[in-house]
């Protein structure tokens, strides 16, 4: 039974587009379907949305579960298939508002401020501390899980995931590297590309211990402690 979680489930359309169209899908009907959010009227809003959708149209074959608030975010996580990302820091009021108001003040008119511009650099910059507390939490509990982005700026959070944090970052070199193997029928080419990958991880392993012993208090949790694993997956 997969596990799908949605963070952010109290952002209703979202929640039941993505969930619903899994929920007409074979092969995900049997889900484990978790929902996160921080709002609790929202949250609940969802589960009865998705709950109506589960039991009128997919048999009751989904097992639908609530986790609200931080304290029970690494839960809703545990075990996860796939995390579907789509949340908004701040809320519509003040940030979003903000976004718009600020740089209209200074002469910077925007169509649609959450994904180019000043309004997009000030949303990353709310959003991407959040998702890197929920990369850490993923390289905890659901070091498989493919991560799902629906939230803006598409490219700015959808390049952060990829490039700094740990999961994110392995995921995308462990599958090209695989994919350029499994394509390839040389044994001679599958080899360098195995062994250019192992020598390229210790050197960038070897790097982050360099920064480390340099300063200490530098944040590489989500760094050193995959290390290992993700390297003999290769």
């Amino acid at each position: 039974m997969p596990k799908i979680t949605f963070m952010g489930a109290g952002s209703t359309v979202f929640a039941r587009n993505v969930l619903g169209d899994c929920m007409c899908t074979p092969a995900l009907r049997n889900s484990e379907i978790a929902l996160y959010d921080i709002d609790s009227k929202r949250l609940e809003e969802s589960e009865i949305i998705l709950g109506a959708i589960n039991k009128n149209t997919n048999e009751g074959r989904a097992n639908i579960k609530t986790y609200l608030g931080v304290e029970n975010r690494k839960e809703a996580l545990r075990g996860a298939d796939f995390v579907v990302n789509a949340i908004q820091i701040g809320g519509y009021d003040p940030c979003t508002i903000t976004d718009f108001e600020i740089p209209k003040k200074y002469g910077l008119r925007q169509t649609i401020g959450d994904t180019l511009g000043i309004g997009g650099i000030m949303r990353a910059l709310r959003t991407i501390p959040v998702l890197q507390d929920f990369a850490d939490e993923m390289n905890e509990v659901c070091p498989n899980a493919w991560f799902l982005n629906y939230t803006n700026p598409m490219a700015m959070l959808s390049g952060y995931m990829q490039r700094y944090t740990w999961a994110g970052f392995w995921k995308f070199m462990i599958r090209t590297a695989t994919t350029f193997t499994r394509k390839s029928e040389n044994g001679l080419l599958k080899r360098i590309l195995r062994k250019s990958m192992r020598i390229w991880s210790a050197m960038n392993i070897s790097a982050v211990w360099a920064i480390t012993a340099r300063n200490p208090a530098s944040t590489t949790r989500s760094i050193i402690p995959g290390s290992s694993k993700a390297a003999a997956r290769i």
